[in-house]
């Protein structure tokens, strides 16, 4: 059994249940704590509950799980006092418990427990409310209820007159509370009579009418039998309506700016008026004998609320402000018991009158005090006085003292109550400051300085400033001679010398031989540096963000940071220029002639100076030229870089010229270009065309033929190979040195593990270029094994790499990991999109094709998804991680039941809804003259097409792995000249080095889990040479892992847009919930 809301409410009438749970529903339940004592077989539950009025309530609850019962509740509210059964507060409290904390037991639905009777109430109340107005017309807005205030004693009550023109008394205000449940006209006489509802009220008296049944609905909670007594009265109102001091003050704030009938002790009623100002309070003193004082203080009767007080004088009620309410609240407390209060005040208190209260009641009150020279009595003023000294022992102390006077007092001995004229306000400001710093010394009068050097620095660098402006401060001559420093101004030297950078710091504020030291406190975020002479050094300037991204960037060494040189490889020159301008204010910087050359040249490859070869003047457009300037200049400075402009922009065009160039001038050292084996012809075909002078060597064929093509090398202005080829031949590339090696497609060296990225990086060339439309597909890692062929040690050394950047930017998103990415990257990397450089390149229109699986289709999906999803649930995260090759191989299952289920079941009778919709937009094209590629990454899914194709008599070709590199050529010449409509495509053989722009229609059979591995396929056909609109069709299935593939693409792209551009999905990465999310999982 459980605590049920239920159970809360037979605790409680409907309108406290309401409040309470309102007071849940917004969060107010605090601290809330829970315990059980087994052996009784109790829970035990506590919080604190922050009520509508502002203030906070401590409420508990006990429990019993024998009978499923509440033992007991109580909390410090007025309300809970006031009458038997739950306040708002014990609601909200075991609300909480219930909803919140019971989930191992019933996860509480809030709607349910509405009884059928509540809902029918609800309706037939809205049903009411649109027809009342027109039902009583001459009523609607128009009656007044008119309170009226009797005071017996203390105690407080309310009568009420209801009405229009005739107003009668209100005999029975249960009668009247019910009236407005009963809908139906209840009547006060022959002129009144009238179905209630709040509508029926002008607007002063609805206000009035709340506050009525509220107390009313609580006073009635004493009528139930189930409490917490078997002794709870039964509660009936007649015509008065008692008011406790929170009802009291309700009341009273209702009335603010109004007047209303009053009566008090069987005198006179009378209208009084409630007024929201400050009484004024006329205070006599005068001398009386043996050389005293008499203050005489007129307290008028008052009630002291939470907020205010009322103050009742004459016709008149004071609604006092809150500084008033705060300072003078006390004395009104006396007002219960006399009508005035008064002081005989001698030697030994009229100090502390002076002191304490005089400064009170001049604040708030008129004071006659022409008979006594109040000054006489005033205290001295405080002088505090705090002595900080260091003792033999090297521990710091402070000694405070108040002096007033001739007489001193010490600080931290405590206040006794005949020195009440002491100004503690005063002395507790210096106290306050000093145990900021200082702690008690037990045993001793003294305080000493709080552990650690931090507290130290701060004495020295604030606490002495902020105590000075309290009190006098005495500090000995050993502490007067610890310093705190600013942070040095440091200034820089850069010269370019040879092939290194040359940096120079100069500073005279601190010690070369420290500089690491203060840099390691920097990086910890301290706040100061003790220096070795035991002055401080703040950390807090900005400069130090210069030099400790100097030291991390660069990973220099202690030993240089001490001696003040430091020495640079020159591909550091560009980061540190961008680094430098970004804290341009905070370090001097100078710069020799040629780091400012180079720098200069390196930002604007635009105007650099390099021709483009005669030959292919008119043949570059403008952005290829400025891609042939940026790989021109990268080399006059010994770098090399990405070419990575968007593919169908040309990049085999500019290296073309590159190399050309290369020949032209001093006809340099052979080049090496190494490309996936589906592109070395295309490579062959594009030099014959466009630099025809340049001589080529084919590494293909046998191993013999290659190995003589590889050692006459030398021969060749170009050698072509490819990366499997390359990885082969390796051996016999070691005594031969190549000008320039280029490698196209450079995603193939994404791994850095692999063959192929070893044999690149073995090559012994002058300067390495890499082309790809995708630096990075789908980690960061990819980033580095390029550029661990580019220029070794750019991006650190690889587990730096990932320590320092790559876990910080995919873990955390560290920005500040991701702008030291980008600044030691960007001058390496030129990337241009089709949409920024080709303003004449027709559109490419995306669009989503959802089909629904067939019947047989989706019990076959079915079956497979709850496969999966049942061993996902058994597995522990251990499990997980050892089978995920198992899992991944499963999710593959999958997508080829929806393309189709024979993919993966021979024995399927059944259809493949992909199928139709694929052919459907295939004739749609050929109708209306377009060509159209198709991609699939499964074979066996392009073959069943191609049955389908020649079913419907339709003319293909089809490329796939296993086609010859030389018939790959021909069909992508044949199908850029004839008449062929199709052409079926393998997304891993056919994805890139293709152009095929004579279709313009595009269809993804399948979504892969690389999305910049689709753009690569599509833009075989949205590239340079496309006249017409480009059109993508992806046919996805819906409500299959198809769909989510597409969802988790956006939702775990791994940063590659805000580095350089696409994204992909980490298949062997993927967590256990993102394989469930793939699966439609919970």
């Amino acid at each position: 059994m459980a605590i049920s809301i239920r159970l809360i409410q037979e605790y409680c009438n409907p309108f406290i249940f309401e409040h309470g749970e309102k007071l849940y529903l917004n969060h107010k339940v605090d601290q809330f704590n829970e315990r059980t004592n087994d052996d009784l077989g109790l829970q035990y539950i506590s919080a604190t509950v922050n009520g509508e009025e502002g203030l906070s309530y401590e409420t508990t609850g006990i429990y019993r799980e024998s009978d499923d019962s509440i033992y007991d509740y109580s909390c410090t509210c007025e309300a809970y006092h006031s009458y038997a059964g739950f306040c708002k507060h014990c609601v909200a409290l075991f609300m909480k418990y219930c909803v919140d904390e019971q989930k191992g037991t019933q996860r509480i639905s809030l709607a349910p427990v509405r009884s059928a009777e509540r809902v029918k109430s609800v309706l037939e109340k809205y049903a009411l409310k649109d027809k009342i107005e027109y039902m009583q017309p001459t009523v609607t807005g128009l009656v007044a209820v008119e309170p009226i205030l009797y005071r017996n004693g203390n105690d407080y009550h309310l009568e009420f007159k209801i009405g229009m023109d005739t107003k009668y008394v209100i005999k029975n205000i249960d009668a009247f509370v019910a009236a407005f449940d009963s809908k139906e006209p209840y009547a006060y006489g022959k002129k009144l009579s009238f179905i209630h509802d709040m509508t029926a009220f002008d607007e002063e008296s609805a206000n009035l009418v709340m506050l009525i049944r509220n107390i009313v609905a609580e006073d009635q909670a004493q009528s139930k039998q189930i409490f917490r007594t078997k002794h709870a009265r039964e509660y009936a109102h007649g015509k008065e309506l008692k008011l406790m001091p929170r009802t009291l003050e309700q009341f009273l704030s209702l009335m603010s700016e109004k007047s209303f009938r009053y009566m008090e002790d069987g005198r006179k009623e009378r209208r009084i008026l409630l007024l929201s100002q400050n009484p004024d309070v006329y205070v006599k003193v005068h001398p009386i004998e043996d050389d005293g004082i008499q203050v005489v203080i007129p307290l008028d009767r008052a009630v002291c609320g939470q907020k205010h007080l009322y103050v009742f004088h004459e016709d008149v009620i004071y609604k006092t402000n809150p500084s008033f309410t705060k300072d003078m609240k006390e004395l009104y407390e006396w007002s219960e018991q006399d009508d005035q209060l008064v002081l005989d005040l001698y030697d030994e208190n009229l100090k502390a009158f002076c002191a304490n209260l005089l400064p009170v009641l001049k604040r708030h009150c008129v004071i006659d005090e022409e008979e006594v020279d109040l000054n006489q009595y005033a205290p001295v003023e405080a002088v505090c006085k705090v002595y900080i000294e260091m003792t033999e022992q090297k521990e710091i102390v402070c000694n405070l003292s108040a002096h007033y006077g001739e007489e001193s007092y010490p600080m931290v001995d405590g206040f006794h109550i005949k020195e009440q004229y002491r100004d503690l306000k005063k002395e507790g400001a210096v106290l306050k400051i000093t145990f900021d710093y200082f702690k008690k010394d037990d045993g001793s009068r003294n305080l000493v300085l709080k552990e650690g050097e931090d507290s130290l620095y701060l004495l020295l660098n604030e606490g002495i400033a902020r105590l000075n402006q309290v009190a006098q401060v005495f500090v000995d001559e050993k502490i007067k001679r610890m310093q705190v420093r600013k942070t040095p101004r440091i200034q820089l030297g850069v010269m370019l010398k040879q092939r290194m950078l040359e940096l120079n710091m100069l500073t005279s504020e601190l010690p070369l031989s420290e500089i690491h030291l203060l840099l390691d406190a920097y990086r910890r975020r301290k706040r100061f540096y003790r220096m070795r002479n035991g002055d401080f050094m703040q950390l807090e300037e900005s400069s130090l963000e210069v030099l400790a991204e100097l030291a991390d960037g660069f990973h220099i060494p202690e030993e240089e940071m001490q001696s003040g040189k430091i020495l640079l490889p020159r591909y550091r020159a560009l980061y540190l220029d961008a680094m430098l301008k970004e804290h341009a204010n905070e370090m001097e910087v100078h710069r020799d002639n040629q780091y400012k050359a180079m720098i200069r040249e390196m930002r604007a490859v635009e105007d650099a100076d390099y021709e483009v070869p005669e030959s292919l003047q008119k043949i570059l457009r403008s952005y290829q030229k400025t891609g042939y300037r940026f790989l021109r200049s990268l080399e006059h400075y010994g770098f090399g870089g990405i070419l990575a402009d968007d593919m169908g922009l040309g990049k085999t065009l500019q290296m073309i010229a590159l190399l050309l160039a290369a020949k032209e001038e001093d006809g340099k050292e052979p080049s090496l270009i190494v490309a996936p084996a589906s592109l070395i012809y295309n490579w062959k075909e594009e030099l014959e065309k466009f630099a025809p002078s340049l001589t080529v060597g084919m590494v293909a064929g046998t191993a013999q033929a290659r190995k003589k093509i590889i050692l006459n090398a030398k021969k060749f202005d170009v050698v072509i190979t490819s990366y499997d080829l390359l990885k082969r031949d390796i051996e016999h590339y070691k005594k031969i040195s190549f000008h320039y090696e280029i490698i196209d497609e450079a995603q193939a060296i994404k791994n850095h593990t692999t063959q192929s990225a070893k044999a690149v990086k073995q090559i012994d060339s002058a300067i390495r270029f890499a082309m790809t439309g995708t630096p990075i597909e789908n980690r960061l890692n990819e980033l580095w094994s390029l550029f661990d062929y580019l220029m070794p040690g750019l991006l650190y050394s690889y587990q730096q790499f990932r320590d320092e950047i790559e876990t910080p930017l995919v873990v955390k998103r560290d920005e500040v990991a991701m702008k030291r990415l980008q600044k030691l990257i960007k001058p390496f990397i030129l990337r241009r999109l089709k949409k920024d450089v080709l303003k004449e390149l027709p559109e490419k229109v995306e669009n989503v094709i959802y089909t629904q699986l067939e019947e047989k289709q989706l019990t076959v999906y079915d079956a497979n998804v709850q496969l999966i999803k049942k061993r996902l649930r058994e597995q522990t995260p251990e499990e997980f991680k050892n089978t995920k090759l198992q899992t991944l191989a499963e999710l593959t299952r999958l997508r080829q039941i929806c393309c189709d289920p024979h993919l993966v079941y021979e024995n399927y009778h059944g259809g493949a809804s992909k199928i139709g919709t694929c052919l459907e937009l295939i004739e749609n094209a050929m109708d209306a003259g377009h060509k159209v590629l198709v991609f699939s990454q499964f074979t066996s899914m392009l073959a069943i097409l191609e049955e389908n194709l020649s079913k419907k008599h339709i003319d293909y070709y089809k490329l796939v792995g296993g086609t010859k590199k030389e018939e790959r050529m021909r069909m992508v010449n044949r199908f850029q000249e004839d008449e062929v409509p199709v052409f079926l495509i393998s997304l891993k053989a056919g994805g890139t080095g293709l152009n095929l722009t004579s279709a313009n229609i595009v269809i993804h059979f399948d979504p892969w889990w690389n999305l910049a591995a689709e753009n690569q396929a599509t833009d075989r056909v949205h590239r340079i040479g496309q006249k017409q609109t480009v059109t993508v069709y992806k046919i996805i299935a819906k409500d299959t892992i198809e769909e989510n593939i597409i969802r988790l693409q956006k939702r775990k792209k791994l940063l590659a847009d805000e580095i350089i551009s696409e994204q992909g999905v980490s298949v062997s990465e993927m967590t256990k919930d993102d394989l469930e999310s793939l699966l439609g999982g919970e």
